[in-house]
């Protein structure tokens, strides 16, 4: 894994639109001990033949419970991130974990699918095809045919945290919590984000896998986290609050600009409309449909957190119940944990509600734009407030609901009477007229692009489903646009490796299949000349070249407009990497144009709601 930090500046400044850049020199995870000959060829040896035996696996749906072994020992060899002696010693025992595990697989057994206590699970993932981890504690009576608690407990900054060590931790350790009855599932988030992007898809995607090897009361599955996990947890409370029993976050940052005492003055309008993506108080009345236990040390720094989010969701006529640890920094009082679960077993024993007679929601973006049985399908504009309050009435049979800034939405059953800003209507699905104010019962007609849910940038929402790099093969406009290009693409596949801990899927533009181009977005490196893809696009996607620039940005794809097309980017924030985990959030809107020489971005702004300039 490459220990470039800037991708296109040779003298990197400090701060970049208000916001601070990773330390220069700063790489993480940092570069562990140097394993002697012996131990490394042991480890060596070991990952080989461990992977022999996965290799023929394959196929078994179990596999990745096998594989995160290996990858887990063959990932800190390449990068040189073993610690100490205790990881070097934990390395050994999960070669031998892992070839236990594969053994007994193909004997057809695995006995770790009914075994209690702290138990290491795998899934593949489905956005780049790699094994990704999570820790269980699993209760004697997990097996005893009722459907569970499930409580997750979302993980603190861990600059090592690799596999190794995640399931080092996974191995010894039951966490903060062990609630009686429940299971607890330990996300790895891959890696250290504080679930933002890719880590957020890794909750979804652990919980579904627990789902589908347990027996989970889908009604009580409560969200917890502390410090970086507690910004997890409100950053994934706001935004699914219809998901959780409760939410139980501690510590963490709610307000980027408050928490890393920015000066907004500094910050450019594109870029604040970007950190309101996750920055919960812009999001607090959501809350109204997730309980909150919100848990703070006095003295800690981090009560910010929670004391931003009392003001705002007192804002909204919204209470909190707020526990503080007296005289306790940056941890867990030992008193205060009791009162935690007392209030949290409350919700769990109620259970969730799916169908609140009323739901109130707010959004800036359609990426997170669902309550319970309310959507908003349509925005009048992008990361400007938008609302909606809906009240069934007590009967069930007709619905009031009072918008703004919205011009779509979606109710998840018909009803015969709608109040929609005071038009009487039928139905489930409504848009707005081109006036602006009649709404309709139906879908808007015509076929003209339009922002929609999973559909709405920015570039860095292409990487919240499955995504493939395609790689140019013909000869570039010019070299200097060839070079920037080959340098973004094999800066962008390194960074991904590094940071969310997956190989990306790569295909040569000539080998890209009708499949890819059905269920994946497709960035596209190169330009029109360089890549077949592109040229056969170019003239739909209103982004271009010049003999000194070029363009990154996304789009949706000409070739299937239900998926993204991106040029010339990863995500967008490898120069924030190592720093504050507060900026990992965006940091191009939906188009930029970048000079090659340099790589400066020399322009950007966000595409209107039908995906025009």
């Amino acid at each position: 894994m490459s220990k470039t930090l800037f991708s296109f500046l040779a003298q990197p400044p400090t701060m970049r639109n208000g916001i601070p850049l990773q330390p220069a020199g700063k790489i993480i995870p940092p570069i562990g001990m140097t394993l002697s000959p012996t131990d490394k060829t042991a480890l060596t040896d070991g990952v080989a033949a461990l992977g022999a035996k996965t290799d023929a696996l394959k196929k078994h749906p179990l596999w990745p419970d096998v594989e995160i072994y290996r990858k887990a020992v063959a990932w800190s060899l390449e990068a040189n991130t073993i610690y100490n002696a205790r990881e070097l010693q934990t390395a050994k025992e999960l070669l031998t974990e892992g070839t236990a595990r594969a053994d007994a697989l193909a004997r057809g057994q695995a006995p770790w699918t009914k075994q209690t206590g702290l138990v290491v699970r795998a899934y593949t993932s489905k956005l780049d095809g790699s094994v990704q981890p999570y820790g269980l504690v699993i209760p004697d009576s997990a097996f005893d045919g009722q459907k569970h608690r499930l409580d997750l407990f979302m993980h603190g900054r861990g600059e090592n945290l690799t596999e190794l060590s995640f399931l080092e931790q996974r191995r010894k350790s039951p966490g903060e919590f062990t609630p009686p009855g429940a299971l607890v599932l330990h996300p790895y988030g891959r890696f250290c984000n504080a679930n933002h992007l890719a880590g957020e898809v890794d909750v979804f995607e652990a919980i579904a896998h627990v789902q589908s090897q347990y027996k989970i009361d889908e009604d009580r599955i409560i969200l917890r986290g502390f410090s970086m996990g507690g910004g997890a947890t409100w950053h994934l409370s706001v935004h699914h609050p219809d998901y959780w029993c409760a939410a139980a976050p501690g510590a963490g940052f709610a307000d980027t600009i408050r928490f890393s005492n920015l000066k907004e003055s500094e910050i450019p309008g594109w870029q604040r409309k970007l950190l309101r993506l996750y920055d919960p108080v812009d999001w607090a009345v959501n809350l109204a449909q997730c309980p909150l236990v919100v848990y703070s040390g006095e003295i800690d720094g981090q009560k910010l957190a929670a004391d931003d989010m009392e003001a705002a969701l007192k804002a909204e006529g919204l209470p909190m119940t707020h526990i503080i640890g007296p005289k306790t920094g940056h941890s867990y009082h030992k008193d205060s944990k009791p009162l935690i679960n007392a209030e949290l077993d409350k919700y769990a024993a109620r259970g969730r509600d799916k169908n609140p007679q009323k739901v109130r929601l707010t959004t800036w973006s359609l990426r997170y734009a669902k309550s319970n049985w309310l959507q908003i399908t349509g925005l009048a504009k992008h990361w400007e407030r938008a609302r909606a309050e809906a009240e069934q009435s007590a009967d069930g049979k007709s619905v009031t609901i009072k918008t703004s800034g919205v011009t779509a939405l979606q109710l998840a059953r018909s009803f015969k009477s709608v109040n929609l800003d005071g038009q009487q209507l039928a139905g489930a699905v409504f848009y707005k007229d081109k006036d602006g104010k009649t709404w309709r019962a139906g879908e808007p007609r015509g076929k003209e692009l339009r922002k929609k849910p999973g559909l709405q940038g920015p570039i860095d929402d292409a990487f919240m489903n499955r995504f493939v790099f395609v790689r140019p093969t013909g000869i570039p406009k010019t070299p200097e646009q060839g070079a920037w290009a080959k340098k973004a693409m094999e800066q962008a596949i390194d960074d991904w490796k590094t940071f969310f801990r997956g190989e990306v899927v790569v295909v040569d533009d000539d080998k890209l299949t009708a499949e890819q181009i059905r269920n994946a977005n497709l960035v596209l490196w190169g330009d029109p000349a360089s890549n077949s893809v592109i040229g056969r696009i170019s003239a739909k996607v209103p982004l271009g070249w010049t003999p000194e620039t070029a363009p990154v940005g996304i789009y949706p794809n000409p070739l299937n407009p239900s998926r993204y097309v991106v040029y010339n980017s990863g995500f967008t924030w490898h120069d924030y990497m190592s720093g504050s985990n507060a900026h990992h959030t965006p940091k191009l809107p939906d188009w930029a144009t970048v000079r090659v020489a340099d790589g400066s971005v020399v322009a950007q702004g966000f595409f209107d709601e039908s995906w025009k300039k």
